[in-house]
């Protein structure tokens, strides 16, 4: 069996539990997640099985939508509600203006530094194995992109927020970095991850769902086929009597092209389909910001990979 399962994983589990859970409700020898949820965070969690593993490199670039709760006035050692408190401030001068400011501020483009209670690894090591053993080291910043950060509720020094982010972005650490600009502090007090790509919270299946169904009565129809499940990437049509040659060159030139259906928040990567309609493979842009309009019927526009479905 072959597809991506919309899970929603529930608080408490880690999401290589969630993993086990999907690989024996749908007896799968093989699965695999498109982006680590934490174990205290509820939300969407898109499980690859069977041959849908293979698409996994593509779909950790989906972006992620997220409804969370912000606690003002206290940091903890993991940036969430499971750390110990390491120093706490009073938030009564904090008002809702400032939090908008700042909130702005937050969006678009930004640099962040991987928290140490996370699963980057650095020399080789998960900086969680270093991170529980009391051990902090140097960690370089990397770009993300916010898209929107919403300041939904403020009350009682819990701050409500709606965002959508690109992938490998520590929601936890944009909390601790707002609670520092607000000299206050704060952390991540709760977290639901509402959407990934195309996939929405409100189409998911939970374990009750699984624990009350079998292949036969109601899990197969919830079981997305890789085309579907990537819907978020535009679609490149390749013309008929250039299809042989996408598939034995690896490359997709502008004259094997037939057409381009959608854009993407991520602009890099696009389902391939041949005249019919069938998928026939993940490819990445080579061309950055240039006009498909402006190439040469030789440029070659995009690497392809062909998907054994």
């Amino acid at each position: 069996m072959n597809g991506i399962i919309n899970f929603n994983k529930p608080v408490g589990i880690t999401s290589c539990r969630a993993i086990n859970h999907v690989k024996k409700a749908f007896h799968s020898k093989k699965a695999g997640h498109t982006g680590t949820l934490d174990p205290n965070a509820n939300g969407v969690l898109p499980i690859c099985i069977g041959k849908a593993t293979q698409i996994v490199q593509f779909a950790i670039h989906l972006p992620k939508t997220y409804c969370g709760k912000m606690r003002l006035g206290i940091r903890t050692d993991s940036q969430d509600a499971d750390g110990k408190i390491i120093s706490e401030s009073s938030c009564e001068k904090i008002h809702l203006e400032l939090l908008k400011n700042i909130f702005q501020k937050y969006t678009g483009s930004i640099e962040q530094i991987p928290p140490m209670f996370s699963a980057v690894r650095v020399n080789g090591r998960r900086l969680y194995t270093l991170a529980r053993k009391g051990i902090s080291i140097a960690r370089n910043p990397k770009k993300v992109h916010i898209y929107y950060l919403k300041l939904l509720d403020y009350e009682d020094d819990l701050v409500t927020f709606e965002t959508k982010t690109s992938a490998g972005t520590y929601v936890r650490t944009l909390c601790d970095d707002i609670g520092n600009e607000l000299g206050c502090g704060a952390y991540l007090a709760e977290l639901t991850r509402t959407r990934v790509g195309g996939l929405k919270i409100e189409d998911s299946i939970t374990i009750e769902d699984i624990n009350r169904s079998t292949i036969g009565n109601g899990l197969k129809d919830t079981i997305y086929s890789i085309d579907r499940a990537l819907s978020f990437f535009p679609s490149v049509k390749i013309k008929k009597e250039r299809e042989k040659f996408v598939l034995l060159e690896r490359k997709i030139t502008r004259e094997s092209i037939e057409d381009i259906n959608g854009e993407s928040d991520t602009g890099e990567y696009f389902r391939i389909h041949n005249f019919s309609g069938k998928l026939l493979g993940i490819a990445s842009s080579l061309l950055n910001t240039t006009p498909l309009s402006s190439c040469h019927k030789q440029e070659v526009c995009f690497k392809f990979k062909k998907l054994l479905v």
